[in-house]
C-alpha cells in the first residue's frame, strides 16, 4: 500500500460545494453548528458498500485523505460476509473515519490546554469557563489535585491529552470485536471489550463466571466506544507505560507508531507479551501502518442514509 500523505483535516460534515480551509483546533466553529456531522446507520452490508461506492472510498483508492463519515452502528450481517480479507477491509474502512474524528477531538483539547497553559504561565487571569474547562479536563483524565497552581499536574495531563496512532485503535478494534463480528460489537457498540460494574448498565456475557458481577459496557454508537477507548488508554493507571513511551518518542522526534506503542499493552490483556505481539502482527499483515497521515474530507451529504447528529465538541458537554 503508498503512503499516505498529509492534507489539512476537515472536522465536519458541511453542505454540498461548501468546504473548510485551515484546521480550527480551538472548538466549534459557527460553520460547525449550521453544519453539523451526521450518522450513518447501516442495516445491511449491501447498504455499506453503496454508500463506499457513491463516496469512490474504497481500500485501494486512498489519496491523502478520506470522506468525514460517522456510522451509528455495524450492519447487522457483518458476519455473513465469507471472504476475511473482504470482511476486514469492511470493517477497517467503517472505523477509520471515525478514529480520526476522534483524535481529531483529542487535538483540539489538546491545543485548547496549549492556550490555557500559556495565560497561566504568562501570569493572566483565566475566565471562568476556561477554569471551568480545565478542571473538566483534569476530572476526565483522573488528575487528582490543584491543577491551577501546580506545574507538575499540568504537565501531567498534558502527557494523557494526546492521540493514539490509527494502526493501533483499528488493530485493537479488530482483536477485541473479531472483526464487527462479536455480540457485544453488534448489540452494545462496544468494540474494545470494555466493562462496567453498574448493574443493568450492560450486556452480560454469557461465559461470566458465578459471582462475578461486571457487565460489557453499552454505548450510544461506535464513535463513543472509540472515544472511551482513547480516553481509556489517556488515562487508566494501567496504560501509563504507554503515555510514557508516547512521550518519549515525542521528545525525541520519532514517529509514534502504533506498533511502536503496543509495547505498553501488556495490562490490556492477562496474555500480556503475547497479546502484544499478536496486535503488532495485526498491524504488519493488514499494512495499518501505511494509514499513518490520513485525513478526513466533507463528502457531499447522504441524506437518505443519515441523520442529524449533535457535533462532537457539543456532544461532549461536560466542558
Amino acid at each position: 500500500m503508498k503512503k499516505i500523505a498529509s492534507l489539512t483535516l476537515a472536522l465536519t460534515l458541511t453542505a454540498p460545494g461548501l468546504f473548510t480551509g485551515c484546521r480550527d483546533t480551538s472548538g466549534p466553529t459557527a460553520r460547525d453548528l449550521l453544519f453539523p456531522p451526521e450518522v450513518i446507520n447501516p442495516v445491511t452490508v449491501a447498504e455499506v458498500h453503496t454508500i463506499f461506492e457513491e463516496l469512490d472510498y474504497s481500500w485501494r483508492n486512498f489519496d491523502g485523505s478520506i470522506p468525514h463519515i460517522l456510522f451509528d452502528r455495524l450492519p447487522t450481517d457483518i458476519d455473513t460476509i465469507r471472504s476475511t480479507p473482504k470482511r476486514k477491509q469492511l470493517f477497517f474502512l467503517m472505523m477509520l473515519p471515525m478514529v480520526l474524528a476522534a483524535n481529531d477531538e483529542i487535538e483540539a483539547e489538546r491545543q485548547t490546554l496549549f492556550d490555557i497553559f500559556e495565560k497561566i504561565d504568562g501570569g493572566i487571569e483565566l475566565g471562568l469557563d476556561e477554569k471551568s474547562q480545565l478542571q473538566a479536563f483534569a476530572d476526565r483524565y483522573r488528575i487528582k489535585g490543584d491543577i491551577f497552581s501546580d506545574t507538575l499536574l499540568r504537565q501531567r495531563l498534558l502527557k494523557r491529552v494526546d492521540t493514539i496512532p490509527p494502526s493501533l485503535v483499528l488493530a485493537q478494534a479488530a482483536n477485541e470485536s473479531a472483526y464487527g463480528t462479536s455480540r457485544f460489537a453488534l448489540e452494545a457498540n462496544n468494540l474494545f471489550g470494555e466493562w462496567t460494574f453498574t448493574p443493568g448498565t450492560g450486556l452480560v456475557p454469557k461465559s461470566r463466571p458465578a459471582g462475578a458481577k461486571y457487565e460489557v459496557r453499552l454505548f450510544n454508537s461506535l464513535l463513543d466506544s472509540i472515544r472511551s477507548y482513547l480516553n481509556n488508554l489517556n488515562s487508566h493507571p494501567a496504560y501509563r507505560k504507554l503515555r510514557n513511551l508516547r512521550k518519549l518518542m515525542r521528545d525525541r522526534e520519532k514517529t509514534v507508531t502504533g506498533t511502536r506503542l503496543a509495547a505498553g499493552l501488556s495490562r490490556y490483556s492477562a496474555r500480556g507479551d503475547e497479546y502484544i505481539e499478536e496486535i503488532r502482527n495485526m498491524i504488519w499483515v493488514n499494512g495499518l501502518e501505511d494509514l499513518a497521515g490520513l485525513t478526513l474530507r466533507v463528502p457531499e451529504r447522504l441524506r437518505r442514509y443519515s441523520r442529524p447528529e449533535v457535533p462532537p465538541y457539543i456532544a461532549r458537554a461536560e466542558f
